[in-house]
């Protein structure tokens, strides 16, 4: 197995947790933050690596604000068919905002629902019934739609009250509030995980959403369901929390299967598929961990019908806690590990990104 050191912070970076991975026109970019750093020197970032072995670039510096943006939540490629065009969206971990690039190293940010609250997802999706391209984007406040402007290319233009408002759903473990972690298509229609159920959305002009599935076995957690990911034809979820697994879900029956078992002994918690699942073309599955009793950062893999834990070997200069994002490289047959959780503890400039050929991770 061959692992090497992608990214670490240094200036002009800072950043406490690389949280998610994407592959957008050629590029791979990375949503970084500052949560638990105690004295910031720079905002939340998005930068931005052009070719393998080459150096990381800064694409976005957002302002430095202890409310609103702490940390990119969740960074994300959105497809609109009918507009034939292409987007890169990011959500913060607070103040209800979000970013939509523009164009190269420009980005706007918006303000949705009431200001309040982490955006943690999104989802591009054609309304089956309407026929519009449209965007969502997943926060404890709901799920809050928009449509994608042909009359001015790269914007949203998001509803001011979510189409599904969970604000006043009953808060997860430790009081942290009920969010939409995750969304998935499957044949046609669009699903979202909000902590331990998923819903389906029903198109047209009269849209509304519906639980259809609720974990039977939830445990303790303070998410619930991530990284909902359509594959082999069901909807695979990680489940956070004391009852750790991965779960594939049948959207025809509702039945459920445990793909793996990741609960430890007594009080053991884990968070498994941060953001998603990493699936390759030959059909090995990966996703990320963090154990908080398990460092450094491991994550599973699925290939061949085999599950495996795998251990990312220290290549960083500090502690490797976490394996949040898992990314096919765009340059060629490589995959890139992004990390650290800070799971609550001070930390400084401890995010790290790291790159292994695809044979040798898997």
């Amino acid at each position: 197995m061959t692992f090497s050191l992608s990214f670490t912070p240094h200036p002009p970076f800072s950043a406490t947790e690389a949280r998610a991975l994407v592959s957008h026109q050629g590029s791979l970019f990375c949503a970084t933050g500052n949560w638990c750093e105690s004295n910031p020197i720079s905002g939340p970032q998005n930068i931005k690596l052009d070719a393998p072995g080459g150096g990381w670039k800064l694409e976005a510096d957002f302002p430095i604000d202890p409310v609103n943006r702490i940390a990119v939540a969740c960074l994300a490629e959105l497809h609109f068919p009918t507009a034939n065009q292409t987007t890169l969206v990011c959500g913060f971990f607070g103040g209800s905002a979000v970013g939509v690039r523009n164009a190269p190293g420009q980005w706007s940010v918006t303000r949705i629902g009431n200001g309040t609250g982490q955006i943690r997802s999104f989802r591009a999706h054609r309304d089956s019934a309407t026929l519009v391209d449209m965007a969502f984007a997943g926060s404890d406040q709901g799920i809050f739609s928009g449509v994608y402007d042909t009359e001015l290319p790269g914007t949203i233009q998001w509803a001011s009250t979510p189409e599904l408002d969970i604000s006043g759903f009953p808060p997860m473990a430790r009081g942290h509030p009920q969010r939409v972690m995750s969304f998935a298509e499957l044949r046609g229609s669009l699903y979202a995980t909000i902590g331990q159920d998923i819903w389906q959305r029903f198109d047209g002009g009269r849209s509304g959403w519906w639980k259809v599935w609720p974990n039977p076995m939830p445990g303790i957690s303070q998410s619930g369901l991530r990284g909902m990911t359509a594959i082999d034809g069901n909807l695979w979820v990680g489940v956070e929390g004391t009852e750790g697994r991965i779960v594939s879900v049948d959207a025809a029956s509702w039945d459920s299967h445990t793909e793996l078992d990741l609960s430890g002994p007594r009080g053991y918690y884990i968070i498994v598929a941060y953001n998603d699942f990493c699936v390759l073309p030959g059909g090995a599955v990966l996703a990320g961990l963090d154990g908080r009793l398990d460092w450094p950062a491991h994550y599973v893999v699925l290939n061949n019908g085999v599950w495996s834990k795998v251990e990312i070997p220290p290549v960083a200069p500090k502690a490797m806690v976490s394996c949040r994002s898992i990314c096919a490289s765009p340059f060629g047959p490589e995959l890139y590990f992004a990390g650290f959780d800070c799971n609550g503890k001070l930390a400084r400039n401890t995010a790290w990104v790291a790159v292994s050929p695809i044979d040798g991770a898997l």
